[in-house]
């Protein structure tokens, strides 16, 4: 590493300083990643997880399927358009995402993605009902401000199962 530092000072209020020693940046998504494995925590959900959605595999080593779940619910809210780029920003920040669920190692992009191979229907059968349990258990509370009127004042509301830009269809 180089030892070349660039100061200088702003309207004679901020200093700026710069290096070339890497510094790597905390993800924009970490935080929403964070309540939403707490959630699972304090909810029960991750419990119930570990003990009903079973993937068959011949040899899952040191993971769970609440791992890669973990994954998966972080990447959902990350935002980011591809797991290349999303495993490149989780780099940095492996221990603490998957310290929420009290998990010790990360799988590898390479590890989720044999994972993924090997999920049958059941195991999504499974995760479906537990979400489906979940959302009965905790319901949507609508207010005034929640959803779309139609011209005749009927109330809709419109979850998008596929939140992804490229699903949108561009007129």
């Amino acid at each position: 590493m180089s030892e070349n530092n660039v100061s200088f000072t702003v309207a004679g209020l901020l200093e700026v300083t710069t290096t070339e020693q890497s510094n790597l940046a905390i993800p924009t998504w970490l935080a929403e990643a964070l309540l939403v494995g707490q959630y699972w925590n304090q909810s029960g959900l991750l419990e119930q997880l570990q003990q009903q959605v079973r993937v068959s595999r011949g040899r899952m080593g040191q993971y769970e399927v609440c791992d890669f779940v973990l994954l998966l619910l972080a990447y959902a809210v990350s935002g980011v358009e591809t797991l290349k780029l999303f495993f490149e920003q989780l780099e940095s920040v492996k221990p603490v995402l998957m310290s929420v669920w009290k998990r010790a190692r990360c799988p590898v992009a390479a590890t989720l993605s044999r994972f993924l191979a090997d999920v049958d229907e059941s195991a999504v059968e499974q995760l479906r009902s537990l979400f489906e349990m979940d959302l009965l258990a905790h319901p949507i509370e609508m207010n005034t401000a929640m959803g779309l009127s139609d011209r005749t004042g009927a109330r809709w509301v419109i979850f998008d199962v596929d939140g992804t830009v490229k699903a949108t269809r561009h007129r």
